[in-house]
């Protein structure tokens, strides 16, 4: 494969030599390129390979790929200097995703690939296709918050919509795998970043979009570009299946060519309208049920609490029936959904339930906890903190919901990223102390966890909230490992040895 042939769907121009040499592999990373690649220089928030071209072009590449501004910044005898062949693209990190998409031989085209975006449920929406897809009898794969997963093998990527090099590579494995269907979750930072370009999407499902959410200076500038990375997916996917109810919808789906179908709570609204949402119980856990209108029209029962859940599902039902899904699959995937990290209940008795979630944002910390109230706890014991160089709005909302729903609440670290946590909790605090909560500090997470989890009292249902399933804390530049839900099996354990000897 040449130079040429990877980069045969995007423009671009040739500032030295030409576009003809054979490409053995691609690489991004000026510390692993080896001769022969195709290297992609990216403008990263610490560092900019632009600024070690040079240093590339030792190693002997194939050719490096650069952008116009470092064409038009770059001195003619710095250039002669330079022996390698250079190409000159607008973004390079759309070249990126171009270049990976043709190295791995375009895998998508090769697949059923579905798409899902929206400020809350990508996760759970997610997990209920691949749930159904698989229940029916046709093999799938999925990408998202909980990682790659192909049948049993799992892939742990750190961000919901993972590289584009990282994207394809999987996609390819799935291909590899015989899978026949693939689910991705579609981030509005990973639509940003050009993470999903040359995905050819057959469907795209649009959840809800709110202010406030993601909207900060190490991610969206505004709300105006928020939605238009949002709306990127439905422009990419054949069919939308999306929130009629959502206050943006309309311009979600302005200049939209696809095929638009709309699901909701108001029939003026939707096709096919969600009715009679209520808790109900299955094999003795919270659950709910509702019923659908339109071409699929029953009741459904989702085996998770949490009323919200009801358009998730809808979302879910109304894919599995534009792939042509059989109706008991369905049924049955719903009914039995277990999704890693998202309303986890890694233990429940009488005395102590534990819950892990990924809960980030007031919004979701208030349906969460509202949701864990069906289990009819004693005490609800919050354990949550806010993640570090994002949405400062997010800190005080949290604290607001904690404080309001949870009968106590333990404030911890969550990803500092760059931050100080003293910092992150007084955004936090602001919320908090618009309400009555009872709350505690307790800066190391695994000490907050263990204390909720030792010292609970009878009848307390905990819930940890905002790492998930991630497996790590990140904290200035370091993954630091750590697992809420192993650790928090951990001190149930410690739990039930201490009841014990007592």
């Amino acid at each position: 494969m040449t130079v040429k042939e990877l980069l045969e769907r995007t423009e671009y121009d040739v500032l030295k030599g030409n576009d003809k040499a054979e490409v053995s592999g691609i690489s991004f990373d000026n510390r692993k390129v080896r001769k022969g690649d195709l290297f992609v220089c990216i403008r990263g928030v610490y560092f900019d390979t632009h600024s070690v071209i040079g240093e590339i072009a030792q190693a002997e590449p194939a050719a490096i790929v650069a952008d116009r501004e470092w064409a038009a910044s770059v001195r003619e005898e710095e250039l002669d200097e330079i022996d390698a062949d250079i190409i000159i693209v607008e973004d390079t990190r759309a070249a990126k995703a171009c270049v990976s998409a043709a190295f791995f031989g375009y895998p998508s085209e090769k697949m059923t690939v579905i798409g899902v975006t929206g400020s809350k449920g990508k996760t759970t929406t997610s997990h209920m296709i691949w749930s159904v897809l698989n229940t029916s009898g046709h093999k799938t794969g999925m990408i998202g918050t909980t990682g790659g997963h192909i049948g049993d093998e799992d892939h742990h990527f750190g961000t919901t919509t993972p590289d584009s090099d990282q994207m394809q590579r999987f996609l390819a494995r799935m291909v590899e795998s015989g899978c026949e269907y693939a689910v991705v979750e579609a981030s509005s930072q990973g639509l940003k970043m050009h993470r999903t370009d040359h995905i050819d999407f057959d469907y795209g499902i649009f959840l809800n979009i709110e202010k406030g959410d993601h909207v900060s200076p190490t991610e969206h500038k505004t709300f105006s570009e928020y939605l238009e990375c949002k709306k990127k997916l439905l422009e990419q996917s054949r069919t939308c299946i999306v929130n009629g109810d959502d206050e943006h919808i309309e311009e979600m789906l302005s200049g939209i060519k696809g095929k638009i179908i709309r699901y909701g709570y108001d029939r003026n609204s939707s096709d096919h309208v969600i009715q009679s949402v209520r808790e109900t119980e299955t094999d003795g856990q919270p659950s709910i049920s509702f019923s659908l209108t339109g071409k699929y029209a029953d009741d459904y029962t989702v085996g998770l609490p949490g009323l919200f859940n009801a358009g998730n599902a809808a979302a879910a039902i109304l894919t599995a029936d534009e792939c042509g899904i059989g109706h008991d699959a369905v049924k049955k995937a719903l009914r039995t959904i277990k999704i890693p990290g998202r309303l986890d209940m890694i233990y429940r008795s009488e005395q102590l339930s534990v819950c892990v979630d990924y809960a980030h944002n007031g919004l979701s910390t208030r349906n969460l906890l509202k949701a864990l109230r069906s289990y009819h706890p004693k005490r609800i014991v919050c354990v949550f903190g806010c993640g570090g160089n994002r949405d400062v709005d997010r800190r005080p909302e949290m604290g607001k919901a904690a404080g309001e729903l949870a009968d106590l609440s333990i404030i911890t670290t969550e990803h500092n990223r760059y931050e100080e946590f003293r910092d992150i909790l007084k955004g936090i605090m602001e919320g908090m102390d618009r309400t009555d909560g009872r709350y505690e500090i307790i800066e190391d997470r695994k000490e907050a966890i263990r204390h909720a989890v030792i010292d609970s009292e009878p009848g307390d249902l905990i819930a940890i909230l905002g790492i998930g399933n991630d497996g790590f804390q990140h904290d200035h530049g370091r993954d630091i490992p750590h697992d809420d839900i192993g650790f928090s099996k951990q001190m149930v354990e410690e739990w039930k040895r201490s009841k014990k000897d007592n």
